[in-house]
């Protein structure tokens, strides 16, 4: 935490919510399903447990490696 921010948690936050956005392109029609891998257009029907699995994973294993971050 410094300056009033965790840059641990906006990296666990940004780890969490990007590989949800190829599907979530897809689904409001801003890209061609064509031109996204499958299992990226898929994963984001379970957005919500894996965008949390991978912030709440990422943000312990940063919080032990750099606990002043």
């Amino acid at each position: 935490y410094q300056n009033g921010f965790s840059y641990v948690a906006i990296i666990a936050f940004l780890v969490g919510a990007l590989p949800s956005l190829p599907g979530f392109l897809v689904s409001v029609h801003q890209l061609d399903a064509t031109h996204v891998p499958a299992g990226l257009v898929s994963l984001f029907d379970y957005a919500w447990f894996i965008g949390f699995a991978l912030a709440f994973v990422i943000y312990l294993v940063l919080r032990k490696l750099a606990p002043k971050l």
